[in-house]
């Protein structure tokens, strides 16, 4: 801990031994950012019951993962609290810490709690209060950054390994404003001590549940905010997954703020004030989500997180796990907990007493990395089951797949050394029944591959009920990572649904005129088991977002379409032929459709979409233009443009060219000779069939004032706003004196 704050009593059941809870206003954020949402509830009435005051049950206004609580009388009294959560009613947990703060006793140590709607106190019957409030923290549903949980990016949790994975701040959502000042000025600048050794913590209350990422937010809040340090003070936290949050801003070696000795603690328990310490320097500070001193108890996946993590940054600064050296006032093993150094309960009794296997298996992993006995893990696909099979809608199929053991290590379904399928992109539409995890598969059937052998991974395939077939990759991951090479697809055809439909086959030009129509034709097949009645689907289509489509027609039924197929019963198997009009749009460009049959009943389908060109039947190039570069002022120049016909109609005295300055203003080198400010200079020919060349003939008088002007020639089709394509074109000419 930080020093300088006054310690009011001498064991705590949190890991965090000297916090003031002021809670401050609402925070919002900017986009990407969490918003911290607060309230408080006060209570006055209370109930006698076993010489205790037991508080009403109290509804929150919102889901909370923080609380607290402040009452103003006396400083020494007995306050309890409990809350309900979405794992029911946590036992009471009595307040142990408290700082005054502008007149109210605060207690110390956040409670964490998962979705908490319910609050609830008692009191000590000899307590002499005025005031009591309880305070809890929530986050807004507009907060928007990414929530991620154990499988979002392939096991996202510490491994024994040259790279250990870390969820970075940035991903946990750590808002870095609240590391400022309103100055800007960083108030907790970061400062470095090369570590030697490891302090285990719990942060009690409950593990976050399905969102422990939001616990840590709510503690990195705490430490930042409420107690104004600027920051977190554990270097890495832990949730129950095993997933490793990067805690103190700064990476390696920065120094943090978990464990400071009093001088208090050191008078009451370590000999003498003579003792007070500061531990942070020289220490990493690893927290776990939960409370080790209630009821929980440490499960593999934290132990393994918490052995790579030692094990790794143990080889990185030369830290043996099982070892011990002295440090400020006496020896202490390498791997300590919180109550080692200071006067807490932390890191709970049911974590506490398992450092000793920590300390073991961490050592094992440490030993791997310095060289011993480097394992090879290799795997080669072999074979599987099918490449593709059909299934019946929200059905399950067995299925298997082989790797061989290339490696020189034992493969185990139990233990270490677990080789295990992955869905590639989780979370999977395929997840059956029996998987492991919503991205881990399957582990091996049998309990040992030796190496050369063949392991087998069975497994069951979910089909979707909102899906015509589907394709999905999965992989061999072992030790977190996934193996090279290893990568096999499996296609599921989802059969036996209600209602489904698949575009078998379709007509249409890709590319149409300006205005024009087309007729095109749409076939169906119907996939489902139902048989269609004529009226009861029917063909929309639509723009992109489901607008009215560009390419609507009045012989449509509705703005959508809402056409019927031509048959009067389409069985399963059978096609439904739609025919229809497409008017193009007056403007150039490529559209989309979207074709979707629509009913009663949802029909699976997939997206059918057709892309089309609209061109202009005028189209042209330029061939050969005499506009000078450059002339003196008021000169007077004959000039001859020449387009070719690239389009499929035949030019008429109807095209025009058209010179303008930018912005399609007069140009600075009109004639008297113009008809208009534009010029609109007829073709020479009478006609100018398709591939033939047309003529343009015009005078340009140079301007008086000297500098550099710009030609835009334009055709244009007299009393018409069709476009000629490719018929613009911009030269530049100079005027000196």
């Amino acid at each position: 801990m930080k020093k300088g704050l006054k310690l009011t009593k001498f064991f705590t059941i949190g890991a965090v031994a000297l916090l003031s809870t002021v809670f401050l206003c609402s925070q919002g954020t900017a986009s990407g950012k969490a918003k911290i949402e607060r309230r408080e509830i006060r209570d006055s009435a209370m109930v006698v019951s076993n010489g205790e005051y037991l508080s009403s049950v109290l509804k929150t206004d919102f889901k909370f993962n923080v609380f607290g609580v402040a009452w103003q009388g006396r400083e020494t009294v007995g306050i309890s609290l409990r809350y309900h959560d979405s794992s029911g009613w946590s036992k009471w947990q009595q307040i142990e810490d408290y700082l005054e703060r502008d007149g109210w006793y605060y207690s110390t140590d956040p409670i964490v709690a998962n979705k908490g709607t319910e609050l609830q106190y008692k009191v000590d019957s000899s307590a002499n209060l005025k005031n009591i409030k309880l305070i809890y923290l929530g986050e807004s549903s507009g907060s928007n950054f990414k929530k991620r949980n154990i499988f979002d990016f392939l096991f996202s949790k510490a491994q024994a390994a040259d790279s250990l994975e870390i969820i970075p701040r940035s991903e946990w959502g750590a808002d870095e404003d609240w590391r400022f000042s309103g100055s800007d000025k960083e108030i907790w600048p970061a400062s470095y001590q090369r570590p030697e050794k490891f302090v285990i913590h719990h942060t009690a209350g409950s593990t976050g549940g399905d969102n422990p990422a939001a616990a840590v937010r709510g503690v990195y809040y705490w430490h930042s905010t409420v107690l104004g340090w600027g920051d977190i003070g554990y270097n890495y936290l832990i949730d129950q997954n095993g997933n490793i949050y990067e805690g103190r801003y700064g990476g390696d070696g920065v120094i943090g703020a978990h464990v400071y000795r009093t001088k208090i603690c050191a008078r009451f328990r370590f000999g003498g004030e003579q003792y007070e310490a500061d531990f942070n320097k020289g220490t990493i500070g690893i927290a776990v989500l939960g409370n080790y001193e209630d009821g929980l108890t440490l499960n593999s996946k934290v132990k393994n997180a918490l052995a790579d993590l030692i094990a790794v940054k143990g080889k990185e600064f030369g830290i043996e796990p099982k070892g011990e050296g002295y440090m400020i006032d006496n020896t202490y093993p390498h791997i300590v907990g919180h109550k080692d150094l200071d006067c807490t309960a932390c890191p709970g009794t049911n974590l506490y007493q398992k450092l000793g296997t920590i300390r073991d298996l961490a050592q094992k992993k440490y030993d791997v990395l310095n060289g011993i006995a480097d394992p090879i893990i290799k795997a080669t696909y072999v074979q599987q089951s099918k490449q593709s099979l059909a299934i019946d809608t929200g059905k399950e199929k067995q299925f298997w797949v082989e790797f061989k053991n290339e490696g020189n290590v034992t493969w185990h379904n139990y233990g270490i050394n677990q080789p295990y399928v992955i869905a590639k992109n989780p979370p999977s539409v395929l997840k059956g029944s029996d998987w492991e995890a919503e991205s881990i598969v399957a582990y091996l059937d049998s309990p040992n591959v030796a190496p050369g052998e063949i392991g087998r991974f069975t497994f069951n395939l979910k089909a979707p009920i909102d899906l015509l077939e589907t394709s999905e990759s999965f992989s061999l991951a072992f030790d977190n990572k996934i193996q090279k090479k290893s990568e096999f697809q499996v296609t599921v055809k989802i059969t036996n649904l209600p209602f489904a439909a698949k575009l078998k086959n379709r007509s249409i030009n890709l590319a149409m005129f300006l205005n024009d129509t087309q007729l095109v034709t749409f076939e169906f097949r119907n996939e489902g088991i139902n048989s269609w009645k004529k009226g009861e689907v029917r063909l929309n289509i639509y723009d992109l977002d489901d607008q009215i489509s560009r390419f609507y027609d009045k012989s449509w039924n509705d703005q959508y379409g809402q056409l019927d197929f031509e048959e009067t019963e389409v069985k399963t198997n059978k096609i439904a032929t739609f025919t229809l009009k497409l008017k193009a749009p007056r403007e150039l460009g490529i559209f989309k459709n979207i074709y979707r049959l629509i009913g009663k009943n949802e029909i699976i389908q997939e997206e059918n979409h057709s892309v089309t060109r609209i061109d202009s039947p005028y189209q042209a190039k330029l061939v050969s233009q005499n506009i000078p570069l450059a002339v003196l002022n008021y000169w007077k120049i004959p000039v001859t443009v020449k387009f070719e016909n690239t389009g499929i109609g035949t030019w008429d005295q109807n095209l025009i060219l058209n010179v303008y300055d930018l912005g399609k203003k007069t140009s600075r080198f009109k004639d008297s000779s113009w008809e208009n400010t534009q010029g609109q200079f007829s073709l020479k020919e009478k006609a100018v069939k398709s591939g033939d060349i047309g003529t343009f003939q015009l005078i340009l008088k140079a301007p008086e004032g000297k500098g550099v002007y710009l030609h835009i020639l334009e055709l244009k089709i007299k009393g018409s706003d069709l476009v000629v394509q490719n018929g613009e074109a911009s030269l530049i000419t100079r005027v000196d004196s």
